[in-house]
């Protein structure tokens, strides 16, 4: 069977040539065949158009009109597979993907979408061979430097991330999100002064940049200048437009470093009154309520209890780096040191709190200078 009959049916086109010919009555009409392969292109065209306007999902649909009538297009899978990663339909793109793989083995652009794909779902392993592959393809390629760079700070491979971050902001040194993730990768090495050029750095190029203030600020903190990390929490908070609620919690944290119990009190206070759902009715609410004190650790505990058997990681990590925070605080150093222990036998490398318990311990001398790595 020839491309473009596998619906079952050639297209055709109608042409009024003549009425009423000859004053015989009849209609003479003529029937022109149209090119399945030409129908697959216009689809293809439309669904361009519609993915460049956001239209995402009217563009999976042209996509998949288009490989309806040619199963072989590799580019309509690698469209359809792009429209669903933005749709952020992972496994969708990952499949569509690796149809256009199949056809085209070298397609740079196929194997930079489905590592983000995997990034997506938390397959790292197999987004790093698709990205090994793109470098065997384009060494230059700053993309996948950059993710490269992201995907080894999530796994707490700090120095292999700056390596790759740097390689990215050789061709491209304005970018605010490498500048962060540079600094955070340097953070992660305990290299705070290093840290504070890259996230000086994302901030110039973006002023508004919550996460460079945000990760400036517990870089500060790490150097000790807790005034320097206040002023740029504070910066954070005033930026953020999502009312995000942990840098209101770090800010409680700084404020006591400085014996400012008043102002933790009273600036954690009015983001606790201000939140959509209200006080400790979510998790992030009672980690709030737990640092005013109007919740103990065994009732924090409860609530982490409460998310199944066994608990959720995410939370059992949040509570206990926030639990440790308020015992080291308080000048309990053996029990903060117990509850930074518990919260990196998570393995979470993807949340601040993270990494902030490996920074603690550290400092603490109760963690080898070599780990995590």
């Amino acid at each position: 069977m020839a491309k473009g009959e596998s619906i079952g049916a050639i297209a055709f086109a109608v042409v009024f040539v003549g009425i009423l010919v000859g004053g015989s009555g009849y209609l003479y009409v003529k029937y022109t065949p149209v090119d399945p392969l030409v129908q697959a292109e216009e689809h293809l065209k439309s669904a361009r158009k519609l993915a460049n306007a956001g239209s995402f999902m009217p563009a999976v649909g042209e996509f998949s009109a288009a490989i309806q009538i040619d199963p072989d297009l590799s580019e309509a899978y690698r469209g359809r597979g792009e429209a669903l990663l933005n749709m952020q339909d992972f496994y969708g793109a990952i499949n569509d993907l690796r149809e256009a793989l199949i056809a085209n083995p070298d397609d740079s652009a196929a194997l930079l979408l489905r590592a983000r794909a995997y990034r997506g779902v938390e397959e790292y392993d197999n987004a790093l061979k698709d990205l090994d592959r793109l470098l065997v393809l384009k060494p230059e390629h700053r993309a996948t430097h950059q993710i490269i760079a992201n995907i080894h700070l999530t796994q707490g491979k700090y120095q292999s991330s700056v390596e790759h971050a740097l390689l990215s902001l050789a061709q491209v040194p304005a970018s605010s999100v490498t500048n962060r993730r540079l600094g955070w990768a340097y953070w992660g090495l305990e290299k705070y002064e290093d840290a504070l050029e890259p996230f000086n750095r994302a901030i110039e190029n973006d002023p508004y940049n919550l996460h460079g203030y945000y990760g400036r600020g517990v870089t500060k903190y790490f150097l000790g200048d807790y005034e320097g990390a206040i002023e740029d929490l504070q910066e954070a908070i005033k930026n953020d437009q999502q009312r995000t609620d942990y840098p209101h919690f770090f800010l409680f944290l700084m404020y006591l470093r400085v014996g400012d119990e008043e102002s933790a009190r009273t600036t954690l206070e009015i983001h606790q009154a201000s939140r959509r759902p209200a006080r400790n009715a979510d998790w992030p609410g009672s980690i709030g309520a737990f640092l005013l004190g109007e919740m103990t650790e065994d009732e924090l505990f409860e609530r982490v209890n409460e998310t199944g058997n066994p608990p959720d990681p995410e939370l059992v990590m949040e509570g206990n780096f926030y639990a440790g925070s308020l015992r080291l605080i308080g000048g309990d150093r053996a029990g903060a040191i117990a509850f930074f222990q518990r919260c990196l036998e998570t393995n979470i490398y993807t949340f601040y709190e993270y990494h902030s318990a490996v920074a603690e311990l550290r400092k603490l001398d109760e963690l080898p200078e070599s780990d995590p790595e």
